[in-house]
């Protein structure tokens, strides 16, 4: 299975995703939705603004700090 370019891009700005599993589990969550309930292209700027748009509540309650997977401190850092 190919990964498309704007995935790896929207993960690489996202530096949680894949690293606090409650926040990757909520964009999972999301991206089931869009993708398969509203039937959103994930392949588009559309989707990431999205995931973006929905995501945000989510992680202004966890900055400037959060726990990754194995509990570590990590910064949140987003690229914009």
């Amino acid at each position: 299975m190919k990964v498309d370019k704007k995935a790896i891009e929207w993960a690489e700005r996202n530096r949680w995703f894949g690293r606090d599993i409650k926040l990757t589990h909520q964009a999972f969550d999301f991206h089931n939705e869009l993708v398969g309930e509203i039937k959103i292209n994930p392949n588009t700027k559309k989707y990431y603004q999205l995931i973006d748009l929905l995501m945000r509540p989510f992680l202004l309650k966890k900055i400037p700090q959060f726990k990754d997977v194995k509990g570590k401190m990590v910064r949140y850092e987003r690229k914009i």
